[in-house]
């Protein structure tokens, strides 16, 4: 479960983790399909659900954004709509 908070047109989550030793970090892990089934996304700001499913983290990735209105340019390629993701 990830807990961010947007500023409501798109929502930033960092699907990875950290390993710290001494409160530095060590080791930083990226979430894949091998390694989680979905992540589980709680945007603050709207308080609302999201739920991605790991199919969608490719080989990992530092950075997810979800669109929670469209974007000003009217592009659509490659952008994550976050009421797709949604949880009811």
């Amino acid at each position: 479960m990830k807990y961010t908070r947007s500023d409501g047109q798109v929502i930033l989550v960092r699907p990875r983790s950290h390993s710290l030793t001494n409160g530095r970090v060590r080791m930083t892990k990226r979430y894949t399909a091998a390694t989680i089934d979905g992540l589980a996304i709680w945007d603050r700001t709207l308080d609302r659900w999201y739920y991605i499913p790991a199919s969608k983290l490719g080989d990992g990735m530092s950075l997810l954004s979800l669109r929670v209105v469209p974007t000003r340019n009217g592009q659509v390629r490659g952008i994550r709509l976050a009421e797709r993701y949604m949880l009811i």
